[in-house]
């Protein structure tokens, strides 16, 4: 099985408006130029809560830091694409920490 973990980025802008976060895949990957949330592949050792601040950073620039809000907005799974292996996608609500910029790679 392949864990996955995504986070919904979700906030008030300035009028009040909810905003979420959606980051723009690569052309070179599956899906290529699709929306997505921030996430990806849980590493050997690494909690969940740790594989979504890492994405976050990874995805988004040094200063992307997000809060979790300790609730799940889905689980889901299908199977790999490539491999044909269990997939089992968990999407946590998130907001922006204080001060943090979220930046296109």
């Amino acid at each position: 099985m392949i864990e996955v973990v995504s986070a919904a980025i979700i906030w008030r802008g300035p009028d009040y408006v909810r905003r979420m976060l959606i980051t723009q895949r690569a052309p070179s990957t599956s899906h290529a130029w699709k929306g997505v949330s921030v996430g990806g592949k849980v590493e050997f050792g690494e909690s969940h809560a740790e594989a979504v601040e890492r994405e976050a950073l990874e995805e988004c620039g040094k200063d992307a830091r997000i809060v979790l809000t300790g609730r799940v907005a889905y689980v889901y799974e299908l199977p790999s694409s490539r491999t044909g292996e269990r997939v089992v996608v968990t999407c946590y609500e998130a907001r922006p920490a204080d001060g943090a910029v979220f930046l296109p790679r």
